[in-house]
């Protein structure tokens, strides 16, 4: 692959890291199920799987492609 190893890295932290944040809450707020941190880890855990779905449609439906980098 062509991806540098520092890139790599940084792009699976940042990618990884929102995600893993919200089941880790989401897992820690299921014994007080009806309390506000469940609900708000709920809506947090919709939101990360929902928006890489919506971006996903949005750029194909404009046809979007990242910029090629030429390294």
């Amino acid at each position: 692959s062509r991806v540098r190893f520092k890139d790599y890295v940084i792009g699976t932290v940042l990618g990884e890291a929102p995600g893993a944040v919200v089941l880790v809450l989401l897992g820690s707020s299921l014994d007080e199920i009806g309390s506000a941190t469940f609900y708000i880890s709920l809506l947090l855990a919709a939101t990360v799987l929902l928006v890489p779905e919506v971006l996903r449609r949005w750029m194909k439906r404009y046809n979007w492609r990242p910029a090629q980098d030429n390294d």
